[in-house]
């Protein structure tokens, strides 16, 4: 009877690994690698607009129109569309397993002490850095 249920205990552990931590991770490649494909599909869908540097050739904000053939514009059209419905289900993605997901980084992260980000962060900022001027031209 003990061997009966030390393998149903351990059945049950494995499936709610599987489940409630494997899945996510699945589920975050699986669409890493859709999103991956889509935009070495599209990579060479011509923009609709040039923008126009200044005069120290920073982006201005003023852009030009491009001429694009009907079948190039249909082709923008279809690559925007796939990448929006991409990002969106990236977005639902985050938001549904956010909360999930950092609580089991918690759980693993309570054996290792790491400092907070916003120290690390702070830290990098406020670092002694020698600063040499750039040559002119």
């Amino acid at each position: 009877m003990g061997t009966v249920a030390w393998s149903f205990a351990a059945a049950v552990i494995g499936w709610l690994t599987l489940e409630f931590v494997g899945r996510p991770f699945r589920r975050f490649y699986d669409l890493r690698g859709e999103i991956i494909s889509r935009l070495v599909q599209f990579s060479n869908v011509s923009p609709r607009w040039k923008e126009i540097p200044d005069d120290v050739g920073a982006v201005s904000g003023n852009r030009e129109e491009l001429p694009l053939s009907e079948e190039a514009i249909e082709r923008l059209h279809e690559a925007e569309n796939v990448l929006r419905d991409l990002a969106s289900q990236l977005r639902a993605f985050a938001l549904s397993f956010s909360g999930t997901i950092r609580s089991r980084l918690a759980v693993v992260f309570l054996a290792y002490p790491t400092p907070s980000i916003p120290m690390a962060v702070e830290e990098t900022f406020t670092e002694k850095r020698s600063l040499k001027p750039c040559a002119s031209t």
